[in-house]
């Protein structure tokens, strides 16, 4: 293995360790062009990152054409998680509802 194939190999390790979506379980970063992913079932390469590479695993976008050679259990993960992520950002612009009772002073006797 060369010196570029090393720090190829390297550059794409700490990429990926950097990365802790799942959708990097299923595709490549490009090295020459990190927006860049090679995709894992069809070995396409598509310019657009993460989001587009999970887009295409699961088939909910219709400017993105769906893999057809993604199994089944590797869909349902990846929208397993694309909804838990959408719910996470949601959540904090969700307002919790409170129930406040009053217990004065007599109450307590």
């Amino acid at each position: 293995m060369g010196l570029k194939q090393l720090l190829d190999h390297h550059l794409l390790d700490n990429f990926k360790e950097k990365r802790k979506d799942i959708g990097w379980d299923y595709g490549i970063p490009i090295p020459e062009n990190i927006d860049h992913v090679k995709y894992s079932f069809c070995d396409t390469i598509y310019k657009g990152g993460i989001i587009r590479l999970k887009n295409h695993l699961i088939g909910n976008n219709k400017n993105v054409a769906a893999c057809k050679r993604c199994p089944a259990h590797v869909k349902e993960r990846v929208e397993e998680n694309w909804k838990q992520k959408l719910e996470e950002k949601q959540a904090p612009n969700q307002v919790n509802q409170v129930d406040v009772f009053i217990i004065d002073d007599e109450e307590l006797k």
